[in-house]
């Protein structure tokens, strides 16, 4: 085998010394490489890439001024990047959509969105007052009903009055899924698992629209961006079929699955890299799944600064929301509240060398269901 040792052109060149090779974990799979070894504001990883019997060298270039667009000429090449999808109409504003929301007085309150306007759920009779705890209480018919008195309600209040916070704030279980796009899995290299794979995130990784994404003091120069499809399960589902699975599901939202690479790349458990505060911004709305569209056919973008650095479509799913949702339930009980973040396609920011910066604002975009945008800013 002869060792070739690949650079792209817009990136900064630097000096890495590796004495061996060892099995490591890669962006989402197994791959053989070497010891991550960051100096500064510049890192990189050693790579076996064994269906092209090379070893290849991939450096990040150094970072943005604060605020600043991503350079487009450190993007991937356009063959890797996702192919074409056909345009389509979604649901308007008309859409069901539940938010948790603070207004100052009384804590986190549910409450429906209405364009710019939210009515509080307590205003309508509700038998609950938490997002969680309407779906716990309220099928699908008894969600439409809500949203229909809202409609007629005269107490709305506006938006912009409010500070939103995550949909649900409190689920049992955040359940993200890795590897799990096939344009993804070709930027990085990887076989497409024949098993659906999966690591956890927490409560404290959510924050609302509009909130910070706070990059962590001692893990700050390789944090990633990742846009992806969240579904939100509306009742309890164990050991159900593919063929049902989507009946247990409330609704859809977009998340931003928020990564430290570096210390992703550190642990093979992965969840160090990605359980971190504020890596979990979503919403702003949980829209229910009547409103929701098909969940196999929605375009999917991240735009940094107010560029997009990410353009993918959930037609590029290994594993559908309806197989994974009846794959997990063969072990897990899903309860009403529960998010499964269904994974990213390609563009993610660590293979183009873009990473989030202080001062910059990330927004993650999914076709019909809104955009849940963050500033960032350091610790």
């Amino acid at each position: 085998m002869t060792d070739t040792a690949v650079i792209h052109p817009t990136f900064h060149h630097f000096n890495l010394k590796t004495t061996r090779l060892q099995e490591m974990i890669d962006w989402y799979g197994t791959l053989v490489g070497a010891e991550v070894n960051f100096q500064d504001d510049v890192g990189a990883w050693l790579s076996n890439d064994a269906a092209n019997h090379r070893i290849a060298l991939l450096a990040f270039p150094r970072r943005r001024a604060p605020g600043s667009p991503p350079s487009t000429s450190a993007r991937w090449p356009a063959s890797s990047r996702r192919r074409s999808r056909p345009s389509r109409s979604r649901p308007g504003t008309d859409a069901m959509r539940l938010v948790t929301f603070d207004d100052g007085s009384a804590g986190p309150q549910a409450g429906v969105l209405l364009g710019e306007e939210i009515v509080p759920v307590a205003a309508l009779d509700a038998p609950a007052g938490s997002v969680r705890g309407l779906l716990e209480a309220l099928d699908g018919a008894g969600l439409a009903a809500l949203g229909e008195r809202a409609a007629g309600s005269g107490a709305p209040i506006p938006r912009a009055s409010v500070r939103l916070l995550p949909p649900v704030p409190d689920p049992e279980k955040i359940i993200c899924m890795g590897l799990n796009f096939h344009d993804h899995a070709q930027e990085a290299r990887q076989e497409i698992p024949e098993h659906p794979r999966w690591f956890g995130k927490f409560a404290n990784s959510l924050v609302g629209d509009g909130a910070d994404v706070i990059l962590p003091a001692a893990h700050a120069d390789f944090v990633d961006y990742e846009a992806e499809l969240a579904v939100v399960i509306g009742r309890r589902a164990h050991a159900v079929g593919e063929a049902e699975a989507l009946s247990y599901v409330a609704g859809a939202m977009p998340l931003n699955d928020v990564s430290a690479r570096d210390l992703q790349l550190q642990n093979p458990l992965w969840t160090s890299g990605k359980a971190i505060d504020t890596f979990a911004p979503c919403g702003p709305a949980l829209v229910t799944l009547d409103e929701a569209g098909d969940l196999q056919n929605l375009a999917l973008r991240t735009r940094i600064n107010g560029e997009v650095v990410q353009d993918g479509s959930t037609a590029q799913m290994v594993f559908g929301v309806a197989e994974t949702i009846a794959w997990l339930s063969r072990t897990l009980t899903l309860v009403p509240g529960d998010i499964i973040a269904t994974g990213t396609p390609a563009g993610v920011g660590g293979f183009k060398g873009i990473f989030l910066r202080d001062g910059d604002t990330v927004e993650v975009a999914v076709e019909g269901l809104g955009a849940v945008s963050n500033p960032v800013r350091a610790a």
